[in-house]
């Protein structure tokens, strides 16, 4: 039985030894590399025959039931357990630390040891903590790293006690030393492959010209020796990639050189240039580390990665943030360091930066994988590109340059299909419209009264904002999607109302914004555009109630129908019958032609009244006007024509009765009375003559009456 369970068994390793070679195969195909298992294999299968006895003994106890089986080796802690392990060795080495500097304040307080003592025994300290990481590196891989960093703050406050509070080292000595213990933390840090003692190491070496304060230099060489540190760090991070330890060496860097920028600053009377050009350079080199050092990292690690077989490699998503912060950082930070330097020559230097910017962007977009990071190094020097607008130019020029950069990122997005581009684009115009709306409409100017004067339509302001309302129409017809088409298209027609009301007045604006609502319908009937042709019935409702206003004011000075005021008014009348005739859709179109009727009876009146008898002269003028309406109803045989003339002579008569019978004299009730008599009988008499039976063509308003 026990023979038969052992050749079981066999069988299953044998098996196993086939998988494992099947897997052995396809991680060779995947990676490339070749993977000995060879050796293992034939290690377990000649335990198991060689050693009969020991097999036999564990099919036994694997046999056995109720019989539990005690491991050989230990297992996995639970997780608490090992958060536990974790949190205790750290806190552990944390108090000891402690222990230390108490020690040493202790020591320094009862007078025991010696100073130099203090020290070497700090540094025997940190050496067997040293030792000890060596000796358990094998066993205890954490515990290690703890006693690691232990003996790496123990060297850092044994080098701070000897310099700062004892006096027992000459600075360069001190200096010296710190370098020596943050190099040891970064090779530890390799070694071990642990990214804990590279942030050790880098805090300390940025701390270092904090913990040897009052040593000989200033800014510069306080600059010169931040540098080498973070070169270190650099390297670090080309070789292992740890972006904990880059983002804490811009960050520590950024706040060593800050604080020495404030006192330069505001704590100093003169400005010295050469702390100026230190600090530049400092800044400037984080240019260098923090965004081309991991550009090139991820350029480099995305070309190991493709020349294999295990495919394409993500780009860290740090990448894109550095990208980001620290041009416009560098760029923000270096105003400050030279306020002498005026805001255009920023505008220079920053161009130069989106240039750059651009130029990467070009470069990245060649690669493969590297499109979303060129889009934003290339959005970054869109940014730079704007900023340098605003400094250099001023006024209607940097309205003209904002309107035509954000058409061009417009064409671009249209052109690559990047929504990307497009929202920067749309962000851009949006706030071109704002700036727009200021320098336009003239609700805002009264909140914001602008100084400045200029002739009509032509000057720079006009011109330039006419450039924006232009570029505005071209990209409505440029677009893809039929909303953006129509909000660009829309903003475009309330922006040259504005434009307008701005330049001109009187009759000319009414004519122009009647033209304007006319070109209107001619968009939505072309595009066949509901939303469209809804802006311009409201578009023209509005126009309707400035007629309303005109038509019931004050009759302007000048001869009756034939002054401006009076030819304006009645082309603009006429108006929304041409859009009924050309452009209507669906019946509501009526409205149109009937306003247009009300208003031109209106008209009548406004400029008659004023006239001697002039109720007299309204009447003739409305029965002229109804009975050729009627005419031309009954000759191109339109019912609606027809209809509306009818109910005007029929409201002249009731004119007759109930306002000219008590306001004309009696001549000119007689002629009234006589001829619109006669008139009604001419009508009556040649009405089935005058009325066209068939029906015009192609015509769907036409209704025959038999």
């Amino acid at each position: 039985m026990i023979d038969e369970q052992i050749r079981n068994l066999t069988q299953r390793v044998y098996k196993l030894e086939l998988v494992v070679g099947k897997l052995q195969q396809t991680i060779e195909k995947l990676s490339g590399q070749k993977i000995d298992v060879e050796e293992s294999v034939k290690a377990v299968e000649t335990e198991i025959v060689s050693t009969p006895e020991k097999d036999t003994e564990t099919v036994k106890r694997i046999s056995s039931p109720g019989k539990s089986i005690r491991p050989r080796k230990s297992v996995d802690l639970p997780d608490y357990m090992k958060r536990s392990e974790y949190w205790l060795n750290k806190v552990g080495i944390g108090l000891l630390l402690f222990a230390v500097v108490f020690l040493f304040k202790y020591s320094v307080d009862q007078g025991w040891l010696t100073p130099p003592v203090r020290v070497i025994f700090g540094l025997a300290l940190g050496a067997l903590f040293l030792a000890l990481g060596f000796r358990l590196i094998k066993k205890r891989r954490h515990f290690a790293q703890v006693m690691f960093g232990g003996a790496i703050a123990t060297f850092y406050i044994c080098g701070f006690a000897a310099f700062r509070m004892f006096s027992l080292v000459s600075y360069p000595v001190a200096l010296t030393f710190m370098v020596l213990v943050t190099v040891t933390a970064y090779l530890l840090a390799i070694r071990q492959n642990t990214s804990v003692l590279s942030l050790l190491g880098a805090i300390g070496g940025l701390g270092t010209p904090f913990m040897l304060h009052g040593g000989v230099g200033g800014i510069p060489i306080l600059v010169i020796f931040t540098i080498l540190i973070l070169l270190g760090t650099v390297a670090v991070f080309l070789y292992k990639g740890w972006y904990s330890l880059l983002w804490l060496s811009a960050i520590g860097s950024w706040i060593v050189f800050s604080i020495n920028l404030v006192d330069m600053l505001y704590d100093k009377d003169i400005i010295v240039s050469a702390d100026q050009w230190a600090l530049q350079i400092a800044y400037s080199s984080g240019v260098l580390l923090f965004w081309l050092a991991p550009l090139f990292r991820e350029i480099y690690r995305s070309g190991k990665h493709a020349e294999s077989s295990l495919g394409s490699s993500s780009i860290n998503r740090n990448i894109y943030i550095l990208n980001v912060i620290v041009p416009a950082f560098t760029l923000g930070i270096s105003m400050a360091i030279w306020p002498e330097i005026t805001l255009k020559s920023w505008g220079w230097i920053t161009l130069g930066g989106g240039v750059v910017l651009g130029l990467t962007a070009w470069g990245l977009d060649l690669l493969e994988r590297f499109e979303d990071l060129a889009f934003t190094n290339a959005i970054l020097g869109l940014a730079f590109l704007t900023g340098a607008v605003c400094f250099i130019l001023d006024g209607d020029s940097l309205f003209f340059a904002l309107a035509t950069e954000a058409t061009v990122i417009h064409l671009i997005a249209i052109r690559i299909k990047s929504k990307g581009y497009a929202i920067c684009a749309h962000v851009l115009s949006l706030f071109m419209a704002l700036v727009f709306s200021y320098r336009v409409f003239p609700a805002i100017e009264l909140i914001f009264p602008s100084s400045i004067s200029h002739d009509p339509v032509i000057n720079a302001r006009a011109l330039t904002d006419l450039w924006l309302i232009g570029m505005w129409v071209i990209l409505s017809g440029c677009f893809q999607a039929t909303k953006v088409k129509r909000v660009y298209f829309i903003a475009a027609a309330v922006a040259l109302v504005g434009w307008f009301n701005r330049e001109l007045s009187g009759n000319v604006l009414l004519l122009l914004l009647a033209v304007e609502a006319v070109l209107i319908h001619v968009v939505a009937r072309w595009k066949n555009d509901p939303p469209i042709r809804l802006f311009a019935n409201v578009f023209y409702a509005i126009i309707g109630m400035v007629m309303v206003i005109r038509l019931l004011g004050v009759k302007s000075p000048g001869p009756a129908m034939v002054n401006f005021d009076a030819i304006a008014n009645m082309i603009v009348i006429i108006s929304p019958a041409v859009v009924y005739k050309y452009f209507k859709i669906d019946k509501s179109y009526v409205l149109y032609l009937y306003f247009s009727h009300a208003a031109f009876l209106t008209w009548f009146y406004h400029e008659l009244y004023v006239y001697p008898n002039g109720q007299g002269i309204i009447t003739v003028a409305w029965g002229i006007y109804s009975a050729i309406l009627l005419v031309i109803g009954l000759r191109l045989n339109y019912h609606r024509l027809r209809v509306v003339s009818l109910i005007t002579l029929f409201i002249v008569v009731g004119k007759l009765f109930l306002i000219d019978l008590a306001a004309l004299e009696v001549l000119w009730r007689i002629l009234l009375f006589m001829g619109f008599g006669g008139l009604f009988l001419f009508l009556s008499y040649y009405f089935r003559n005058l009325w066209r039976y068939e029906i015009p063509e192609g015509d769907d308003e036409n209704i025959t009456e038999q």
